[in-house]
């Protein structure tokens, strides 16, 4: 790493002293042949990979004599590193700076890919960053929920931002250590209508997060890929496979103990490749890359900066902390008393008993069945007089095969045009618990309201204390295209 000081100052003269960013240039040209193994970021991601595939991708082919000596999972075909976007305007604004980015050298591997590119990095606080790269010409989705607005200066930082000009990276150090906690200037960072790539060195082998997976608290950054995209698995079966949650957020202890965090704002189906270097690598197949750096220096610090983004946790009731008994299977509501009968004859604490799917009638929401079920409400009721409460399940998905005037939860969502729909205009349908569902969308602006109304006309009915809200994902099989 060197210093550009002599170009960086003539462009972008008063940046630093306002802003407190100094321009760092990175070598980021070497050949294929001097690419250490760690450092070599894959560039055919799909299977059955072959040499002329690659070339003509414009990168490095891996001989297969190598691939014994470092193992399978190092990447046949990787980036060169010596082409990408350029950096052809730098203005410094109240809040930070903005680039301009152009793509020049061959584009990514799928096609469409935005030849322009805006940067906009906003020094939010002293110790948290945000970084957005767009297209400047086309609005792109964005994940639609409230973040902290920059409304004043911030005059002194924990960091320092840097950039390569060409291929275009950037870079952010703790300025108490000089640590690089974030640098870009390696791999192939792509742009297309639909795979969007960029891949950062870490500045240690302790990464935390990028869940939600079944895995090590530490993961394991020996040639790793890990998805992020929602959905209803029964069976957790191993790091490698995407389950109910999406957290493009990774906590990192440097090797002096001081942590930085990085979340990234994208809802779109991702994978995340760790590898030795060590590094990671970010591909995602629609948005925008919209980064929050959080420079800590504690743990503890690193998770106050990012709930601040994306919202802190809810104060739970005292008695949310007690004792609680939930599963499936209680198929009626004998069954489910018995069970609770059971616990107080044995002497085992109880505060809180749940109910399962079981409970609803055709597995319908804000149902109960008043067959197996019934005296349901006077059951809470005996609960709440021995000091119990009790809580029951929610699913997000809407039964619509009741026939008009038949299903009130249905009737209203139509009324107030909640539904999720298809690019056609039609609802989009799944076949879930219920059968034919449709799925109220969260962030419609009347959303609060309808589940507000059916939570409230509900407890009207059955008083319970708490709901169990499960599988906030599509899930289902679905009729025709979304």
């Amino acid at each position: 790493v060197f210093s550009h000081a002599c170009m960086a100052q003539r462009r972008i003269a008063g940046l630093v002293l306002l802003l407190h960013v100094s321009i760092v240039e990175v070598d980021s040209n070497p050949s294929c042949a001097n690419v250490p193994v760690p450092l070599r970021f894959d560039c055919h991601p799909e299977q059955n990979a072959t040499e002329s595939n690659c070339q003509l991708r414009g990168c490095c082919w891996l001989a297969l004599d190598e691939k014994s000596l470092h193992g399978e999972a190092v990447p046949f075909c990787f980036y060169p590193g010596d082409s990408g976007y350029r950096v052809t305007d730098l203005q410094s604004t109240k809040f930070g700076l903005n680039a301009s980015l152009k793509l020049d050298s061959q584009g990514g591997p799928y096609g469409n890919d935005v030849k322009r590119l805006a940067m906009m990095v906003v020094m939010e606080t002293e110790t948290r960053l945000h970084v957005k790269i767009f297209d400047p010409s086309s609005e792109r989705f964005e994940v639609p929920i409230p973040t902290p607005p920059s409304n004043h200066k911030v005059f002194q930082t924990s960091y320092t931002v840097g950039y390569t000009e060409y291929p275009f990276g950037f870079s952010v150090t703790r300025n108490s250590t000089n640590t690089v906690v974030f640098n870009s200037s390696v791999g192939r960072f792509i742009f297309e209508d639909q795979f969007l790539q960029i891949s950062s060195i870490l500045p240690s082998f302790h990464l935390y997060g990028l869940g939600e997976h079944v895995a090590p608290l530490k993961l394991d950054l020996n040639w790793k890929v890990m998805s992020l995209f929602a959905r209803d698995r029964l069976t957790p079966e191993g790091e490698t496979h995407n389950l109910y949650g999406v957290h493009p957020f990774y906590l990192n202890i440097e090797n002096d103990g001081n942590a930085n965090g990085v979340f990234l704002l994208n809802s779109n189906a991702m994978d995340i490749v760790l590898q030795p270097a060590p590094a990671i690598t970010y591909r995602t197949i629609g948005g925008i890359l919209d980064f929050y750096i959080f420079l800590g220096p504690t743990p503890g610090d690193v998770i106050q900066q990012y709930t601040e983004v994306i919202g802190r946790t809810f104060m739970p009731p005292y008695w949310g902390l007690g004792f609680h008994l939930c599963r499936w299977g209680y198929r009626s509501l004998d069954s489910t008393r018995e069970v609770v009968r059971a616990m107080q004859l044995a002497g085992i604490p109880q505060d809180t008993q749940w109910n399962d799917i079981d409970y609803m009638d055709g597995s319908r929401d804000f149902t109960y069945n008043n067959y197996t079920f019934a005296g349901l409400p006077e059951f809470v009721e005996e609960l709440h007089r021995n000091g119990m409460h009790y809580v029951v399940i929610l699913d997000p998905g809407i039964s619509n095969s009741q026939g008009a005037g038949n299903y009130p939860p249905y009737d209203d969502g139509i009324k107030m045009d909640i539904f999720i729909k298809k690019a056609s205009g039609e609802l989009l349908v799944g076949r879930v618990w219920p059968g034919l569902t449709s799925f109220p969308d969260f962030f419609h602006p009347s959303a609060d309201e309808y589940w507000l109304e059916q939570i409230k006309t509900f407890h009207k009915k059955v008083p319970f204390d708490g709901l169990w809200i499960v599988s906030l994902v599509l899930y289902g099989s679905f009729q025709g295209r979304c």
